[in-house]
């Protein structure tokens, strides 16, 4: 591992493998680089490959402020500029507004998005979810909003009660403050703007969170879209093989745009 400073505060991240296009690994809600574990090694055989706790998760340090959409944006820009990632394929889990924030602002810096299971276009039961998730990580009763949201969206309905208490423990770990700050930022950012602007090649991985695929590909004309379904949320750990099999080929197929782009 390998650590930058990043509008004055400490970012760990992980640089492994040679070849283009590379690949930004960048995990979700509560998660941290080794969340990409079960992928990285293998992509690393074709391909550079960074993976990065954000601010205030993993190894990572806490800046004072709020762990806003915007901060998260920046620091991916930043943490690309610093290692001359440019047109780099960005591999988002989950927290998607991060991604096309980034890839709107920075096209320079972005070739192409693979999106695993964000909540892009999720509709008003899943975003009363997330506001009711939001408001009770404020309180006394955190780990609970956690429970409840993910028994409701992160796993599907077979998952064992040992595996959920497994998860929810990763998550948790982030603590109240990363996981109240970082989620108020996402559930109040627009997003909207960017995802319309986007230009890029886009995958988007369909897996338990809503999204209506038709009104995204109204919004995003150029994407493409596959599903790994009855997996849960949590794909880097369930569906590791379909993800690298999907993230390898879309690269591969964007591979002379996000070279030459």
């Amino acid at each position: 591992m390998a650590t930058t400073t990043i509008n004055d505060t400490t970012i760990n991240y992980t640089d492994t493998g040679t070849g283009a296009p590379p690949l930004l690994l960048v995990h979700g809600f509560g998660g941290n680089l080794h969340h990409f574990d079960m992928e990285a090694p293998t992509l690393a055989r074709d391909h550079r490959v960074v993976a990065i706790d954000r601010a205030g998760h993993g190894e990572s340090g806490m800046p004072d402020g709020e762990l806003t959409v915007d901060l998260f944006a920046d620091e991916l820009a930043g943490l690309c500029e610093e290692l001359g990632l440019h047109r780099v394929v960005l591999v988002q889990h989950g927290f998607d507004k991060v991604a096309y924030e980034l890839a709107a602002r920075r096209p320079d810096l972005v070739g192409g998005l693979v999106i695993l299971d964000g909540p892009t276009v999720p509709g008003p039961d899943f975003e009363a979810g997330a506001l009711a998730m939001a408001e009770g990580l404020e309180g006394d009763g955190w780990l609970g909003a956690v429970r409840t949201f993910s028994d409701r969206w992160i796993f599907p309905p077979e998952v064992s009660e040992a595996d959920r208490a497994g998860a929810m423990a990763m998550v948790s770990a982030a603590g109240q403050r990363v996981l109240a700050s970082s989620w108020r930022g996402f559930v109040s950012h627009d997003a909207r703007p960017a995802l319309r602007s986007l230009t890029c090649p886009m995958l988007y991985v369909a897996g338990i969170f809503p999204c209506d695929l038709d009104v995204l590909r109204q919004e995003v004309p150029q994407v493409e879209v596959a599903e790994i379904r009855g997996r849960g949320h949590m794909l880097t750990f369930t569906a590791a093989d379909e993800v690298v099999d999907l993230v390898a080929g879309f690269a591969s197929r964007i591979a002379p745009a996000s070279v030459d782009g």
